[in-house]
């Protein structure tokens, strides 16, 4: 979690994450902190399926207060909330970037719904292509950019349950 801290508070123009996992409340409020000390940060995230806790659902509503979304300082918007349906096309992906560096979140090598890997790029070229990405996935989806857009979202409850054999 520190190298997602580094990454939003060392983000200039734009910063860009994906997953609907995130539950750490700290990490959670790194990114409102720095949206409240920049206001001409950019602010991407997108969602694969329904949240899985309640503490995204209530960051992306904190996120509204901090930035209103239909304010716009010369025509130019500065958070961008979506929701990707299809990841059966597309499958979930955990990436925090920036302009300058991004992190990837891999699955664990040890335990089964674990993400405790992960690998970090620092090529400006790489982190700018981390950033893209997230906007396509944002442009392809849908904008819950608006409080009742995300009043409606689920939170996702896994029944994963072992079958008996």
């Amino acid at each position: 979690m520190e190298k997602q801290t580094e990454i939003i508070e060392t983000a200039k123009k734009v910063f860009a994450t994906t997953g609907s996992r995130a539950r750490n409340e700290k990490f959670l409020k790194c990114i409102e902190n720095t949206l409240m000390k920049n206001n001409d940060l950019e602010y991407y995230r997108v969602l694969f399926g329904m949240p899985h806790s309640e503490f995204l659902k209530d960051h992306l509503m904190n996120c509204l207060k901090i930035i209103e979304p239909l304010e716009r300082d010369m025509g130019k918007r500065y958070l961008f909330l979506g929701y990707y349906k299809d990841t059966k096309l597309e499958p979930e992906k955990f990436i925090c970037a920036n302009e300058s560096q991004a992190l990837v979140i891999l699955p664990s090598f040890e335990r089964l719904m674990k993400y405790d890997s992960g690998i970090v790029f620092y090529n400006i070229d790489d982190s700018s292509r981390m950033v893209e990405y997230v906007k396509q996935l944002y442009i392809s989806g849908t904008d819950i950019t608006l409080e009742g857009s995300i009043k409606k979202l689920k939170i996702y409850k896994n029944n994963m349950r072992r079958e008996k054999t």
